[in-house]
C-alpha cells in the first residue's frame, strides 16, 4: 500500500515538473516571438524613414500605417503601442521608436518596458508633434506614443515629411488616425500652419516678404492659417 501511494505522489510530482517545464517553455517562447516581431516593426518603420531622409528631394513624404494587433499562430494577441522619441545631439539629431505593450504602457506610462526599439542618427532638424485630442490639434513634442487600438479613434497612422528649407533638412513626424477621413491631411495642414507662423515669429522672413516663410511641403491656405485661434501648444 506504501509503495502504491509512493507511486501515486512520484506521478504527481512528475506531472507537475512537466506542467512546470511546460508553462515556462510556452511563456519563454511567447517572449521570444513578441520581441522579434516588435523588432521586425520598429525596424520596418525605420528603414521606411531613412530612405525618405535619404532621398534627394527637397520634399517628399511617406505615410506609416500601425496594425491593430497581430496574431501569433493563432493563439496569441498581440497589442501594442508605438513610442517615437526625438534627441539632440552636438552634431546629429537622433530618431528612436520603440514597440511597447499596450497594457503595460496604460499601467506604468512612461516606466513601461520597452519590447524592442530601432535608432537613426540623422543629420536633420527632428520635428516631432503630438495630437492633444481635446483641441483636436498638432502639438510640438520631444515625444509621442501612437495608440493604435485608443478609442474612438486608434493613432495608427504616421505621416513623415522630409522638407529642405533654405539650405536645412527638417523631419516632421505626425500622428493621425486612418479611421477618421481627413485627420491625416489636416494635420499635416496644421504642422504647415505652425511651422510657417514659428518662421515668421522667429524672424526667418521679412515683415513684407512673409510668403518666403511658406513650404512646398505644406500647401496652406494663408488667410486660414492666420485666422485661426493658434492653440496654446504652439506657444505664444
Amino acid at each position: 500500500m506504501m509503495a502504491f501511494t509512493l507511486s501515486k505522489i512520484n506521478l504527481l510530482i512528475l506531472a507537475v515538473a512537466l506542467f512546470a517545464i511546460v508553462v515556462h517553455f510556452a511563456f519563454s517562447f511567447k517572449s521570444t516571438v513578441i520581441a522579434e516581431l516588435s523588432k521586425n516593426i520598429s525596424e520596418k518603420a525605420m528603414e521606411d524613414i531613412s530612405v525618405l531622409i535619404n532621398s534627394k528631394a527637397l520634399c517628399q513624404e511617406l505615410e506609416i500605417k500601425f496594425r491593430r494587433k497581430y496574431t501569433l499562430y493563432d493563439i496569441i494577441d498581440f497589442y501594442y503601442v508605438v513610442e517615437t522619441r526625438a534627441l539632440k545631439g552636438p552634431e546629429k539629431s537622433h530618431l528612436l521608436l520603440s514597440i511597447i505593450e499596450r497594457n503595460d504602457f496604460l499601467r506604468k506610462r512612461d516606466e513601461a518596458p520597452v519590447i524592442a526599439s530601432s535608432r537613426r542618427d540623422i543629420n536633420a532638424n527632428i520635428l516631432i508633434f503630438s495630437y492633444d485630442s481635446e483641441i483636436a490639434e498638432p502639438c510640438p513634442a520631444d515625444r509621442f506614443v501612437l495608440d493604435v487600438r485608443a478609442a474612438p479613434s486608434p493613432m495608427d497612422m504616421l505621416v513623415v515629411v522630409k522638407e529642405t528649407f533654405r539650405g536645412a533638412t527638417y523631419l516632421y513626424l505626425i500622428p493621425c488616425s486612418a479611421e477618421v477621413k481627413g485627420m491625416c491631411e489636416r494635420n499635416k495642414l496644421r504642422v504647415g500652419c505652425y511651422m510657417y507662423r514659428k518662421r515668421i515669429k522667429d524672424g526667418v522672413c521679412s515683415s513684407t516678404d512673409t510668403k518666403s516663410c511658406l513650404s512646398n511641403c505644406f500647401p496652406i491656405d494663408i488667410k486660414d492659417c492666420l485666422s485661426l485661434k493658434m492653440p496654446s501648444c504652439w506657444g505664444d
